[in-house]
């Protein structure tokens, strides 16, 4: 067997539940054939698991559906993952599950027979290309913003906290957004304001409205680029108040498509 053909399978499993994502880990310990699955990394819900996504790549996923905040449908909407499956106690949502591309559809309490079968039938299954995961997501997305649209009649705004006070910006007006620990900051009426919010969380509530994640690190709103600046393998985002943003390699052709470049 060749070495490319012999190598492990990267393996990520999302669950707000962590016996399930430890039994879910030993149980794929225990499949046999190749190549084998090695479950490279654990989330507790879509936010985590959107950080997860940004530090590495990985074969496969394992998504519940039902968790707290980000659930599994709307993961597999919002962010290109690779191959993935649902593994769920509810038995109806499937229809929804593979209408987003699910490979398959596993009901707890999991099987490990079912469970082999599931991963043959993943190590069998082509991997879909960045085109297919983006025609995947454009089918999902207006179903998702008209969900977001369901529940609010506002533009989403950048709440900002001041004593008693809260203050409200218009996203539009923001070029970018940083982390910092937990919150976010951007900057406006020059100076720096804080936002309540992660980058994970401003991603899935900023999408519609043109905010790109660039970097593990940095949010763009990419109407307000006027230029790109390269160095080698190096990629900067000037913005109009003449900010640099960097830009990961493995963002950087995906931010030059949506650029138009």
């Amino acid at each position: 067997m060749s070495q490319a053909a012999s190598k492990a399978l990267r393996a990520l499993i999302v669950d707000d539940e962590a016996p399930a994502r430890r039994r879910l880990a030993r149980m794929l310990g225990q499949v046999p054939g190749q190549p084998e699955v090695t479950v490279a990394a654990e989330a507790a819900d879509g936010l985590e698991a959107l950080e997860r996504l940004r530090e590495a790549s990985f074969d496969l996923a394992f998504l519940d559906i039902h968790m707290p905040g980000v659930d599994g449908l709307a993961l597999a909407k919002l962010a290109t993952l690779p191959r993935f499956v649902f593994v769920t106690a509810h038995d109806d949502r499937a229809l929804a599950a593979f209408e987003v591309g699910a490979v398959d559809y596993l009901l707890k309490p999991l099987s490990q027979a079912r469970l082999d079968a599931c991963v043959e039938r993943l190590r069998q299954a082509a991997a879909p290309s960045p085109a297919e995961l983006e025609a995947t997501l454009a089918r999902a997305r207006p179903e998702a913003r008209a969900n977001a649209d369901a529940t609010s009649a506002t533009p989403p705004r950048l709440a900002v906290r001041s004593g008693n006070s809260t203050r409200l910006f218009d996203p539009s007006e923001v070029g970018h957004l940083w982390a910092s620990d937990k919150y976010a900051l951007f900057t406006a009426e020059g100076a720096e304001q804080v936002v309540d919010e992660s980058l994970a969380e401003l991603e899935l509530r900023l999408a519609g409205v043109g905010f790109w994640r660039v970097h593990r690190s940095a949010l763009v709103n990419l109407a307000r680029v006027t230029a790109l600046h390269s160095e080698g393998a190096a990629l900067e985002l000037e913005l109009e108040d003449g900010t640099r943003v960097p830009v990961s390699r493995r963002m950087a052709s995906e931010v030059k498509r949506r650029l138009g470049l």
